[in-house]
């Protein structure tokens, strides 16, 4: 396996190749070039991640307008009654609330005290 190695007519080719120095920045240069493409990237994976979004909330809304319009399916819609609350729970609903907001503000002046 070693004499392979030195038989190695590539190996002696590269050996007798003088090393050649980078220009000045190429460094910085290759690296802004990966930080763009690294963008670019992150950008369209954003983009297809957007697209991806639209349809997933797309997709049940024409698949109702296909089986509604075109399939000619009707479909049971529910009979929403809504009913108004009296008005002293309207009123117990409100105070608590209030209450509740209340606490909250004050939690958060003494957090912000206690800093």
């Amino acid at each position: 396996m070693i004499e392979e190695k030195e038989k190695d007519p590539l190996r002696e080719l590269f050996a007798q190749r003088p090393e050649a120095d980078l220009p000045d920045g190429f460094a910085a240069r290759t690296m802004e070039r990966i930080y763009r493409e690294a963008q670019l990237a992150e950008a369209r994976w954003r983009r297809w991640e957007r697209i991806g979004m639209a349809l997933l909330f797309a997709l049940p809304i024409v698949t109702l307008i296909v089986v509604t319009q075109v399939l000619k399916v009707a479909l049971p819609w529910p009979d929403l009654h809504i009913t108004w609350p009296d008005l002293a729970a309207c009123r117990f609903y409100f105070q608590i609330g209030a209450l509740v907001f209340l606490l909250w503000t004050v939690d958060a002046l003494f957090r912000r005290i206690r800093r």
